[in-house]
């Protein structure tokens, strides 16, 4: 019986004696069964894995009978193929390694001799957030924003392969940031609008793919003219020519900013600025 396994003879005569070639040798074996394999392992996350970083997952062909296990990676955006280590371990065990080196949705194809194992292909998503840029408002050194004003950042991911951008706001000394809502208004172009309510730093954190893009947190400083308090006999009337004219300037909650003093006149005059550890500056022109 062909069920049985191991190696048969067949006999074929003519006219009594065997033909040339007869006996003939077969062999029976164990019936291959792609659907006994799985495949496991980080390689294999469809959340995604790292840009540049080996990764790895095995596949199980115990119980799937005799076969040829190929497995490919390709880059469905580039049609590049990865090149794949494999590795036999027992009892019908393989590993398998790979290295995204570009970023881009990828698909892991596992075939078992010449047909798909269960879940193949793979469909693997690889983000390189280095590769996001971002413009806006307020990202230069010593830039000021102002309380109220609206601010929209544009967030480009499309050079950083597939992936979520997540925005997080966090004001002042908060430990906790809040969400934000982010506006896809192209493939892979992002638009994150922010408008500071309180004079207090404002830290805008961008993730994509679950890391940080180049330049986040985005640091936001952020002042409000309305709350500087001004006082002293400097801003009073009656001064006499060549007295000391002195008066405050407080900026103990109106956020961060430059000062600046401008005083006009028949002639020059010059200010002198001291300022105080209590967030106050005190100002005395002549």
């Amino acid at each position: 019986r062909s069920s049985d396994l191991g190696e048969h003879q067949v006999s074929v005569r003519w006219g009594g004696s065997h033909i040339p070639g007869s006996r003939f040798k077969v062999n029976v074996n164990v019936p291959t069964d792609a659907s006994k394999c799985k495949a496991q392992g980080p390689g294999l996350n469809p959340g995604g894995v790292k840009f540049g970083v080996p990764t790895k997952f095995s596949v199980k062909t115990k119980g799937a009978g005799p076969g040829r296990l190929d497995v490919k990676a390709l880059n469905t955006k580039t049609d590049r193929e990865l090149p794949v280590e494999m590795k036999e371990g027992r009892d019908g065990t393989y590993s398998a390694s790979y290295s995204p080196d570009e970023p881009g949705p990828y698909e892991i194809d596992i075939t078992y001799d010449g047909v798909h194992i269960p879940e193949s292909p793979f469909r693997v998503p690889v983000a390189d957030p280095s590769r996001v840029t971002v413009s806006g408002p307020g990202l230069g050194d010593g830039d000021i924003v102002k309380v109220g004003e609206p601010l929209e950042y544009r967030v480009d991911a499309t050079e950083a392969g597939p992936g979520d951008l997540v925005a997080q706001l966090v004001v002042g000394s908060a430990r906790k940031p809040v969400e934000i809502p982010v506006e896809e208004t192209g493939e892979g172009v992002y638009v994150v609008r922010v408008t500071p309510d309180e004079a207090q730093r404002h830290n805008v954190n961008l993730l994509y793919a679950g890391a940080p893009v180049p330049d986040s947190p985005l640091k936001l400083h952020v002042a409000d003219p309305s709350q500087v308090r001004v006082y002293g006999r400097g801003l009073e009337s009656g001064l006499k020519s060549g007295e000391a004219a002195p008066f405050t300037v407080d900026l103990s909650k109106a956020g961060e900013g430059d000062l600046g003093i401008e005083i006009d006149g028949p002639v020059e005059v010059k200010a002198e600025r001291k300022q105080n550890r209590d967030k106050t500056w005190t100002v005395t022109y002549y």
